[in-house]
């Protein structure tokens, strides 16, 4: 969506699509109910397990430690080095704030070039990322949420959105229900782009007004509509209602808080339960950092006896929660049942 969108106003389509590949790297398991736990733990909020406020977490921050350290792509440096339009496209495809605990920080990162004094996108590929991410979340959450039976195509209140009604209007004879609910999602998402394109080709001309001497946008230029953007801020609200606070869902978010937070604890306690791999990372970052050159290196021999300084190390509580946040759903599970049910 986004490369489509950016093809349209002969903007840097690989740009575009890099920043797209980048944004959820950071995501945690178990997806927005993983993000809430461990913002919980880094925030100071589960004091019975880290008392100190790390600056909470956020997924789209979260990317950033992914590109910036967890990958190695080249033998002399962590990362992917890339270009700081991308880096900042995959921190704002979001905002930086989390609820009421406000401005989330990580000060292992380096986000000096970024332009973090504002949340929008300096940059018009930026914003179409952010804007096409929202489609995205909105359109597929519906369609699982047909697929699970959580929410029916024939709902009341999504029935009186205009935008999902013209979309369910053009959606005729169907083969089969699966047949019906794609051909649905998709005239939804054909029909929310096209207001997208109307919508920024409007505020293009007031580009000039709005760009710094540098050319930096300190507003948002990509759009929807007006009219448009109200009613998907409406299919939010039903689907928050409707989906995310339905039983099924809810149980499922509980058991995967459950999971993150466990294993959380038992890294803290225990380091030496983590992979060699975090080890690694963390000599890494420490080594990138200023001011941490001659410091002796983690590694298995010496994990259980730097217990004590670990657990009120902030880089190493931080690389803690990324490694969880690196893992899949099922992964998670996985290392739930090893750490803490008994083999036979």
């Amino acid at each position: 969506m986004a490369r489509s969108v950016a093809r349209v106003f002969a903007l840097n389509e690989d740009l575009t699509e890099a920043i797209a590949l980048g944004h959820d790297l950071g995501h945690a398991p178990f997806g927005h109910s993983g993000e809430r736990v461990l913002h919980l733990l880094l925030s100071g909020q589960r004091r019975h397990i880290l008392r100190f406020d790390l600056g909470g977490f956020k997924h789209n921050l979260n990317s950033l430690n992914v590109v910036d350290f967890f990958e190695r792509y080249f033998p002399r440096f962590p990362g992917l080095n890339l270009t700081r339009w991308t880096r900042e496209g995959i921190l704002k495809h979001t905002d930086l704030t989390y609820g009421d605990y406000g401005r989330v920080t990580d000060e292992v990162l380096d986000l000096s070039n970024l332009n973090i004094e504002t949340d929008v996108p300096s940059f018009l590929e930026g914003q179409i990322v952010a804007l096409c991410d929202e489609i995205a979340q909105v359109t597929h959450d519906l369609e699982d949420a047909f697929r699970a039976k959580v929410l029916s195509p024939d709902n009341d209140a999504l029935r009186e959105v205009p935008v999902y009604e013209e979309a369910y209007g053009m959606v005729k004879e169907s083969f089969d229900q699966d047949n019906f609910r794609n051909r649905l999602i998709r005239n939804l998402i054909n029909r929310l782009v096209s207001d997208l394109i109307d919508g920024t080709e409007g505020q293009l001309a007031s580009l000039p007004s709005v760009a710094d001497q540098y050319g930096r946008i300190r507003t948002w230029i990509v759009r929807f509509s007006k009219d448009t953007g109200s009613q998907v801020n409406r299919l939010k609200d039903i689907l928050r209602e409707a989906v995310y606070a339905s039983y099924e869902v809810s149980r499922t978010d509980i058991k995967g808080e459950m999971v993150i937070e466990k294993i959380f604890e038992a890294y803290i306690e225990k380091p030496e339960r983590l992979t060699e791999y975090v080890f690694r990372k963390y000599n890494d970052v420490k080594a990138t950092l200023a001011g941490d050159g001659g410091l002796q290196e983690l590694n298995r021999s010496n994990v259980a006896k730097r217990r004590t300084e670990l657990r009120n190390d902030r880089v190493f509580i931080r690389l803690v929660a990324a490694h969880i946040a690196g893992m899949t759903d099922t992964f998670a599970v996985q290392e739930y049942n090893d750490l803490f049910v008994p083999r036979s």
